[in-house]
């Protein structure tokens, strides 16, 4: 794409391939990819966050003050000049100490587990072995993501066949939804059909 620009902009952009490699080229792309995503990920205000010294002055009014509901430290607050949301207060009030649970649910099951075990089954086939024995009908479905050089993102839906590792279906959008992939899946297999197997 930078080279279909390039070539509208420049009649010689032949000779300037000599100072450019492709690995600058990669290398530009995802400066400018990183840069657009930090720009777009910029704080946009917001509400103010709280100084340490407010955070403690909450912790020390309900550590002191154990009947002192959320409304009732704001209150005071206000007419110390500061203002705090209730969400604030519940985030920075003391907790108490928190006492040690006698024992988790893990290890509750792991000793006890022996009372409740039924008989041994016989082992089951592995992975590899599932997988070698049904790789001529097994299909995988990737989706995923492509920066493009004007910095938009596009979606890649493929399917591709186990049994030869190749590929049965294809198709990209800059917009994907359900319907589209929906739509994906019922080109791949057509209706009344079976599967398409890769000529």
């Amino acid at each position: 794409m930078l080279w279909v620009l390039a070539r509208r902009w420049c009649a010689c952009w032949r000779e300037h391939l000599r100072f450019v490699t492709p690995d600058t080229v990669v290398r530009w792309q995802r400066q400018g990819w990183r840069l657009f995503w930090r720009w777009k990920s910029r704080s946009r205000g917001g509400r103010p966050h709280l100084s340490p010294e407010v955070q403690e002055l909450i912790a020390t009014m309900s550590r002191e003050n154990r009947l002192w509901g959320t409304e009732r430290i704001r209150g005071e607050l206000l007419k110390l000049g500061i203002i705090v949301s209730n969400r604030s207060i519940r985030r920075y009030r003391w907790r108490g100490p928190r006492r040690p649970s006698s024992q988790t649910w893990r290890t509750f099951l792991s000793n006890h587990a022996h009372q409740w075990r039924g008989p041994r089954r016989p082992s089951s086939q592995t992975w590899r072995t599932f997988l070698s024995n049904h790789a001529h009908q097994l299909w995988a479905a990737d989706l995923f993501t492509v920066p493009t050089l004007t910095l938009k993102t596009l979606y890649v839906l493929m399917f591709i066949a186990h049994a030869r590792r190749e590929l049965v279906h294809v198709n990209v959008t800059a917009n994907p939804t359900a319907a589209w992939v929906w739509r994906q899946l019922i080109e791949a297999t057509p209706w009344g059909q079976k599967p398409r197997q890769p000529a």
